[in-house]
């Protein structure tokens, strides 16, 4: 990922784009939080929607689009 090579002022100026899936049919917990940033994206799971938002705000970003979905996502590793 290219975000750690950035300054964070140069982050603070660019568009965000993130999109939380719950991991679980439980939709209380367990959050993946996808980051889409210039070229880069960046993956982290949470343990709550709460946590998810808290995440985001701390995110540098200049203006950002959020996407909650409601279905677990296919994972292939």
């Amino acid at each position: 990922m290219n975000n750690k090579n950035k300054t964070i002022q140069e982050q603070e100026q660019q568009h965000a784009v993130f999109t939380l899936a719950p991991l679980t049919d439980d939709l209380s917990f367990s959050y993946i939080v996808k980051i889409e940033q210039s070229e880069d994206t960046e993956y982290f799971g949470v343990s709550s929607i709460e946590e998810a938002f808290e995440s985001i705000l701390e995110h540098p970003f200049g203006t950002a689009t959020i996407h909650i979905k409601n279905e677990i996502p296919k994972i292939e590793l």
